[in-house]
């Protein structure tokens, strides 16, 4: 569904609509990304950090200069959430913007295990039962093995990897993102992905009527501009 030669060999389509029709896998799942459901739920333990994931190479433009993801995994089942705090999010990795987002992507009563960054102080007076482990200290709690992140350290260094793979553009980093989420979402088999698939593609343009859409966050990246991944 992604790979341009694979696309051409399988199904002996010109190029040009090989990248159409790449363009239209972006868009869907770009769509896709941007009503992922909550997770977590009364007793559920969910895993919660930031990550820098990229930064602006040229001072140039009017894009961030760095760039952070925002997210949270479900320990056993693996059910995920990521946001750009970049667009609509505000860009800022305090309180103020990370509070509205765990209250909109994990249900209150879940178990949650974070760092000691300061933003995440007040989890305990939302209804959520909250453990924090200080990394400048011990990544596990020596007095309590279950107090970690290492579950969602995995994601980002997952979805670093993939993002920083060769022949990717630091420029479609939001599209690259939304796919590597779509292919590892656990509730997504390999049996059911294309059905899926085509389920999100009839959701964003329905068989009856027109298009159905809210406005898509804004790009992380402007024309022109250059990123650095880390």
């Amino acid at each position: 569904m992604w790979d341009h030669k694979t696309i051409l060999d399988c199904f002996q389509f010109s190029s040009k609509t090989s990248v159409d029709w790449r363009s239209f896998c972006c868009e869907v799942l770009d769509a896709w990304f941007t009503i992922q459901p909550a997770i977590g739920g009364p007793g559920i333990e969910v895993e919660i950090d930031e990550t820098l994931i990229a930064r602006r190479k040229y001072e140039r433009g009017r894009i961030l200069k760095q760039i952070w993801l925002f997210g949270g995994i479900e320990r056993a089942s693996k059910k995920q959430f990521v946001v750009a705090l970049t667009g609509k999010v505000s860009e800022q990795r305090d309180r103020a913007t990370l509070m509205p987002l765990i209250e909109k992507y994990i249900i209150k009563g879940s178990i949650i295990y974070s760092d000691s960054w300061g933003a995440y102080s007040k989890l305990k007076e939302l209804n959520y039962n909250h453990n924090q482990i200080n990394h400048s200290q011990n990544f596990v709690d020596p007095d309590n093995a279950a107090v970690h992140t290492q579950n969602i350290e995995r994601l980002w260094r997952d979805i670093k990897d993939h993002v920083k793979r060769p022949g990717i553009c630091s420029s479609y980093l939001y599209q690259y993102l939304a796919r590597y989420l779509f292919i590892s979402d656990p509730t997504i088999t390999s049996k059911n992905r294309v059905h899926y698939f085509l389920k999100e593609a009839a959701r964003l343009y329905p068989p009856q009527g027109g298009r159905v859409r809210a406005d898509p966050e804004a790009e992380v990246t402007s024309s022109g501009d250059e990123l650095e991944l880390v």
